[in-house]
């Protein structure tokens, strides 16, 4: 797995993770149950229980996921676009923004340690 597609895959994951949030405190809402943000831990220096610190808060993370595609979407569109190839600037650059992007899923089983090196050393 590239990681271009470690990325999609990720963003896939947490585009559900959000959307299924979404659908279940709106369901919550609707029966009259307590709502999801009730049951997580609050945010640190929040008076209440509340995972998201201002309302559009789920839309934006959305919108993050989609802006995150864009920039892999661009950065495919460069001239030679080719992560292992060191021969020009461009897609060494692009090597090195795909793997930064890739940092905050380092824990996860597939994210190769090669990523971090990348980003750290070039």
């Amino acid at each position: 797995m590239n990681v271009t597609e470690f990325l999609e895959a990720r963003f896939d994951e947490d585009e559900q993770y959000v959307q299924e949030l979404l659908e279940h405190e709106g369901r919550e809402a609707a029966e009259g149950r307590i709502t999801i943000r009730r049951w997580l831990p609050a945010v640190p220096g929040m008076k209440h229980a509340d995972p998201w610190p201002f309302p559009q808060a789920p839309k934006r993370l959305l919108e993050e996921i989609r802006a995150k595609r864009a920039v892999i979407a661009a950065l495919q569109d460069l001239p030679a676009f080719d992560p292992g190839n060191d021969s020009t600037d461009g897609p060494r650059l692009a090597e090195k923004v795909l793997c930064a992007l890739a940092q905050p899923y380092a824990g996860h089983d597939d994210f190769d340690p090669d990523w971090t090196r990348t980003v750290l050393y070039g």
